[in-house]
């Protein structure tokens, strides 16, 4: 049930409506469905490429931090290094991130976009802003900052970085 169905939905018997209203007023509940919502459209956004927003945003930091270690990538992602190696192999196999030899430390790999994922790039970044276009048109002047510094704020309950 969203958001919306939770405040409009008639109650069935005594009392649901104090739930409902109590439910609908949740800022953690609000966050998932809002936080569904986003997820889903982003989703749509990678899916003609084959990707995940997680397979993006792995393009985005090796792009402005080339040569950067597998595990400060998946410190920036915070994922496991488990699931980072799956992702770091998906981007080497389709040729868009290339494994070197760390210079500075030679147990350690270095990552960098290869030429192929440097071409994509733009046209990912392209997907990334109609999906932010998107979400701007939903809200009013002013309130995207709002909104950004609310989360951010938020963000702190787990100790996120997300400056």
């Amino acid at each position: 049930m969203n958001a919306t169905a939770l405040s409009d939905a008639a109650p069935n018997s005594v009392g649901e409506d104090e739930m409902q209203h109590s439910l609908s007023s949740q800022i953690g509940l609000l966050l998932r469905f809002a936080q569904a919502a986003v997820w889903g459209d982003l989703l749509d956004t990678f899916k003609p490429f084959g990707f995940r927003p997680q397979h993006y945003a792995a393009l985005k930091i090796v792009d402005s931090k080339p040569g950067c270690k597998q595990q400060d990538l998946g410190g920036a992602l915070g994922i496991s290094r488990s699931n980072l190696v799956m992702l770091i192999d998906e981007l080497v196999e389709q040729k868009l991130i290339e494994r070197r030899q760390n210079l500075e430390d030679r147990r350690s790999n270095a990552l960098h976009l290869s030429a192929r994922g440097r071409a994509l790039l733009p046209e990912l970044d392209r997907g990334q802003q109609a999906h932010e276009g998107r979400l701007a048109s939903l809200l009013e002047e002013g309130e995207q900052e709002i909104l950004v510094a609310l989360l951010r704020k938020l963000g702190k309950l787990r100790k996120l970085d997300v400056t």
